[in-house]
């Protein structure tokens, strides 16, 4: 880092890498709340772009005691556009994915994905994935 005038630089940069087993892809190593939708109470949706250049739209929700979540996303477009779910709670609280914080995923292929299950209360992240290649636009209804 070269300091340019009086400017002040400091940042912290994180770098992490995982392998996808199978064709299963591999979540982002990360866990930004690119959307943080609070207490999931009620019922919420939202529409989202995934693309080459943004493969991952990452929700943070709470849920506050044990009750049945469902959570779905539908890809739209063209037939080759395809989103996947990945669900992770952040055990530690360290905003990374590690072993054991996935606690389920939705790979199907064709452009309906959808988790449904019962969680105990605690905050959770929801990772929309571009496995197309392509843009795919979708919504995302939470309840």
């Amino acid at each position: 880092m070269v300091p340019v005038g009086s400017a002040n630089t400091g940042y912290d940069l994180r770098v992490a890498t995982s392998a996808a087993v199978g064709n299963a892809p591999a979540p982002s190593p990360l866990l930004p709340a690119e959307t943080n939708v609070g207490n999931l109470t009620s019922p919420r949706s939202f529409t989202g772009t995934v693309r080459q250049t943004n493969m991952i739209d990452t929700y943070r929700f709470n849920v506050t005691s044990t009750r049945f979540v469902n959570l779905t996303a539908r890809a739209s477009g063209s037939f080759f556009n395809n989103v996947d779910l990945i669900l992770i709670r952040d055990g530690n609280g360290n905003r990374q994915v590690d072993p054991g914080e996935i606690v389920a995923r939705s790979t199907n292929l064709n452009g309906l994905e959808g988790i449904g299950r019962n969680l105990m209360a605690g905050t959770y992240y929801l990772q929309v994935q571009n496995v197309a290649g392509t843009t795919s636009n979708y919504t995302l209804n939470m309840s």
